[in-house]
């Protein structure tokens, strides 16, 4: 029955096989994006994961509905080339078996091509039932029949389908008791924590209707239903302090607003379904972190400070006694403790809500992803078809599978053993020059060059290695062993050469890069050099009496090393400087020697890696100041030349270093060369060099944020506005080409960083701070628009003409909070006529928070007389509060002003 079962079930294996390898790409996919979203609010890699649980989902039903998207990526099964019909070689088995051995011809191997011949009923030898007798006739050989009978790729799809049982099973089960613990909570009568609900609710713009229950079996509130959402506190609940109560009942109401519990739903089957998968488990561990931590974003967003809802936190996890329902989302838990609060209390760490523009965009972005994987189907790269033979006999074997001629009159030429050498040690660097590469480390070159490849019969130049037709691969390696020892090595290849060197020890070169002077004691250098058929080696080492030896080789004979010889080796070092560098510090100050910097610009066009020319660049700089023509052309060809940002970049940090740029096309160049640059950290880093020059024009400055807008990371653009606004050289007549940069970043608090920087470095007009002011109306984040606000309050830009403006932007944040903290910072800090506080006050009637509209006006009648139009817009106002309390103590509060 069992083996039935399996047979049955293996048609299903490799569907499932599928299913598997696409789920472990989107969660590899998914994980490495997350982690480059680190520095991203949780609430953004919470969506990823969930988006990439639903994808998991999907992925089966997608993967059968969806039309095949065929790539032939495989490579064939049978390993050879498939011949016409007209073509094929038939063999029969005796004949391929002697084929498959490799005639020994004078003592050389051939080796012969494998040919596969299918067996057939007629070479099969029969089993006869007396042969299979003793296998089955013991109860071990009873067992090892079944066993042979079982389908083993039908097996695991039954494992599969056991597990997700169990696990949905469970999941079932823990939803039934969660349902059980709420049927049996009971409602709060607390008028102080319901009618802080429904405030938040409003705030957080929750339509649905929220039932809070309290139950004796719970130590930390949870928030449980998709439909009918309900939050069950603990009995402790009537004890909570204001601060506890408000970040409670913000923590619990996010969770409802984000549909955590639905989320939670998905990842809960998907884990079911792919119980076997680590990376899911890892998955739903990330969203569940994530989660909480979105949540504490929301309540630090609704104004609780971070030090004190971080110690709220640890008092509430300090009272868990008991283990908590696994199918809620309970507000705390032991194991997320240490993350949220090192979380909460990090600045660096970015704190803020998504916008529902963003989420779309990353959904439809994995979902884009997730869909042509599932679609996808692998098959094998059709095999190429051998041509017809014209002829009866077969086909002349490959090159590479011909027996060797004995006697041949020419053969390969190899590299010759040679006992005497002492072992080829680490690579390393060599002396003086050190800018190979970093130490333990490897670097890669690819060249292209138009040049006419040249015949190996013509006994080519060297520099056909380093610039040949074809791209060159270049790896460069170089370390220091633990004695001291400088140990270097690099390798070319491309086309019909390949280049091995290597050297050992402190070599020094000549002036020109066309020599070696002289080698320490116990090092060497190295070089082995094929074109074509040509193989050249030389071998260079010190002597007792200070002097080099040289060993020179072509083609397995040692040569002479006369002058055609040094002539060859010399264009080789000078090409192989050109490719690493090595000997810039001596090879710069020589050509500075010989024609001064136009010597060098001249060699750096010769030159054939960007770092290289990055060197060049700096050697030249370090020792020789331009004039400024030359700077100028230096700058364009660096800008030219160079396509590496790194390598640019540090060429650009050399000239702002060393020279101050103070005419105006020396400037123009610096910025033609920072806008080529593609990388967003290096392009703001040049452009925050070039804005710290003193007097810039106008033209410059505006130019120079143009390039910037081409710069996509938030952070980069921000901090190149952050640097020009606390520079004393800040025109307010840039004010629009500023803000325009501002107006394109997309996230809230870089926005809102950028025009902070402004007002607190800067004495703005008015119609500069009306500017502002509109362009934080972009902002979506309540809290970073709020921000701004304050940082106005708190500037000396503020004028009481702006109040219409001011307000405005008051009156398009939707928290409630964060109105009544802007409005009561302008009270606070700034002496304001009777009219603006009349305005301030008639703006409170908006709020539709009671306790917020209540801490306004009693801090109106605090700090100003209410007379005339005032008090008549207190008066207006207080009767607009709903709740008795807040009322009553608004309406006492005008009363002890007209006593006082």
């Amino acid at each position: 029955m069992i083996s039935n079962i399996t047979q049955a079930l293996a048609h299903s294996a490799p569907w499932l096989f599928a299913i598997v390898v696409k789920g472990t790409i989107l969660l590899l996919v998914t994980t490495a994006v997350a982690q480059l979203l680190r520095n991203r609010s949780a609430a953004l890699r919470h969506l990823l994961h969930s988006a990439a649980m639903t994808s998991l989902l999907l992925l089966p039903g997608a993967a059968l509905l969806l039309p095949s998207l065929r790539l032939a990526v495989l490579p064939t099964t049978t390993g050879q080339v498939q011949s016409s019909p007209a073509a094929t070689l038939q063999m029969n088995a005796p004949r391929a078996r002697s084929m498959r051995k490799s005639p020994n011809v004078g003592g050389v191997i051939a080796p012969s091509p494998e040919v596969t011949i299918p067996r057939s009923a007629a070479t099969e030898e029969p089993v006869t039932s007396a042969q299979r007798a003793p296998e089955s006739s013991s109860p071990l050989g009873q067992g090892m029949t079944r066993l042979s009978t079982l389908n083993w790729s039908g097996a695991l799809v039954a494992a599969w389908i056991f597990g997700s049982t169990l696990f949905l099973l469970r999941m079932i089960w823990l939803s039934l008791r969660l349902h059980a613990l709420v049927r049996r909570s009971m409602p709060v009568e607390a008028i102080t924590l319901g009618s802080r609900l429904r405030w938040l609710c409003r705030d957080l713009g929750i339509h649905r209707e929220v039932v809070l229950l309290a139950s004796h079996e719970l130590d930390v509130p949870i928030a449980a239903g998709i439909f009918n959402p309900k939050i069950i506190l603990s009995p402790q609940s009537g004890e909570w302090s204001e601060t506890r109560r408000r970040a409670v009942l913000c923590h619990e109401l996010a969770h409802v607003k984000r549909l955590d519990a639905f989320t939670q739903l998905i990842a809960g089957v998907a884990s079911a379904l792919y119980w076997f998968h680590p990376l899911v488990w890892i998955a739903a561990r990330a969203m569940r972190a994530e989660r909480e931590r979105a949540c504490d974003d929301y309540v630090l967003a609704f104004g609780t400070p971070a030090s004190d809802y971080a110690h709220e936190l640890v008092e509430i996890v300090s009272t868990l006694r008991r283990p908590q329902p696994a199918a809620a989302l309970a507000m705390a838990r032991r194991s997320q403790l240490e993350g949220r609060v090192l979380a909460l209390l990090n600045p660096s760490v970015r704190h803020g809500t998504l916008t529902r523009g963003m989420a779309a965009v990353v959904s439809l972005a994995l979902f884009a992803f997730a869909l042509p994987l599932a679609a996808a189907r692998l098959q094998e790269r059709p095999a190429p078809t051998a041509p017809v033979s014209r002829t009866s006999s077969p086909a002349p074997a490959p090159e590479a599978t011909k027996p060797a001629i004995v006697g041949s009159s020419r053969q390969e030429p190899a590299p010759p053993s040679e006992p005497s050498s002492p072992p080829e040690p680490a690579l390393a660097p060599a002396e003086p020059n050190e800018p190979i590469s970093a130490a333990g480390s490897s670097v890669s070159f690819e060249y292209h060059n138009n040049s006419d490849h040249q015949d190996s019969t013509s006994n080519p130049a060297p520099f056909v290695c380093f610039g040949g037709k074809n791209a060159q691969h270049t790896n460069i390696s170089s370390h220091t062993e633990d004695d001291g020892r400088r140990n270097w090595s690099a390798s070319w290849s491309g086309g019909p050469c390949t280049v091995d060197a290597r050297s050992s020890g402190i070599v020094r070169f000549n002036a020109e890069a066309t020599g070696i002077e002289s080698i320490s004691p116990g090092g060497y250098f190295e070089v082995n050099e094929r074109i074509g058929d040509t193989w050249r080696r030389l071998r260079i080492d010190p002597s007792a009496n200070g002097q080099l030896a040289f060993v020179y080789k072509v083609n397995g004979t040692q040569q002479e090393f006369d002058s055609a010889a040094r002539t060859w080796f010399g264009n080789f070092l000078r090409e192989l400087e050109r490719v690493t560098g090595f000997a810039a510090s001596t090879r710069v100050p020589a050509l500075l020697a010989e024609g001064g910097p136009q010597a060098v610009l001249t060699e750096i066009s010769n030159l054939k890696a960007d770092y290289v020319r990055q060197v060049y660049f700096k050697t030249l700089f370090e020792n020789a100041t331009l004039p400024a023509p030359l700077l100028v052309k230096a700058l364009d060809q660096a800008r030219n030349e160079i396509s590496t940002d790194y390598s640019l970049a540090q060429v650009l940090l050399t000239i702002a270093e060393k020279y101050d740029l103070n005419e105006e096309a020396q400037r123009v160049a610096f910025l033609n060369g920072a806008s080529k640059l593609r990388t967003d950290y290096e392009h703001s880093r040049v452009l925050i060099q070039l804005l710290k020059r003193p007097k810039l024009s106008p033209q410059l400055v505006r130019a120079t944020l143009e390039s910037a807008k081409t710069i996509h990371t938030d952070y980069e653009k921000s901090r190149i506005l952050t640097t020009l606004a606390s520079l004393s050289s800040f025109d307010e007549s840039e004010i629009s080409t500023y803000l325009d940069l501002a107006s394109s970043i997309s996230t809230d608090y870089e926005h809102s960083r950028s025009l902070m920087a402004l007002m607190e470095h800067n004495k703005l007009t008015a119609a500069a701070v009306t500017q502002i002011l509109k362009s934080a109306s972009s902002i979506g984040t309540d809290y970073e628009k709020s921000r701004v606000l304050l940082a106005l309050s708190a500037s000396n830009s503020f004028d009481e003409k702006q109040i219409g403006t001011y307000l405005t932007l008051v009156d398009s944040i939707g928290t409630d909070y964060e109105r009544s903290r802007d409005m009561l910072a302008l009270m606070q800090q700034h002496k304001l006529g009777a009219e603006s506080v009349a305005r301030i006050i008639a703006e409170t009637q908006k709020m539709g928070t009671d306790y917020e509209k209540a801490r306004v006006l009693t801090e109106a009648a605090k700090r100003y007389e209410l007379k005339g139009s005032v008090r008549e817009a207190y008066i207006k106002a207080a009767n607009s509060i709903g709740t008795e309390y807040e009322r009553n103590r608004t309406l006492a509060a005008a009363t002890k002003r007209e006593i006082i």
